[in-house]
């Protein structure tokens, strides 16, 4: 798989979002691994099913393939692959 790494935006495919789209510039927060850290971030559509998720901070390790996962105050909103 190939590595992202030191990089503060991930570009995700395979979107599903649970009840709405994500809100531009709205402070979500995104959890790369199962027990990884959730991470402040806003989402950027690009089209039905994909999107950037773009941190605060850059991100320390995420593999292409991998899921990754969307809260809002603890709830889950959706997620997709890392593209």
């Amino acid at each position: 798989f190939k590595s992202i790494q030191n990089s503060n935006t991930i570009k995700i495919s395979n979107t599903n979002w649970i009840h709405e789209a994500p809100v531009k510039d709205k402070v979500y927060k995104a959890q790369v691994r199962y027990h990884g850290k959730e991470l402040e971030c806003s989402i950027n559509l690009k089209s039905d099913d994909k999107a950037d998720v773009i941190f605060k901070e850059n991100i320390p390790l995420a593999s292409v393939g991998q899921s990754i996962v969307i809260y809002c105050g603890g709830r889950c909103v959706g997620g997709g692959i890392i593209a």
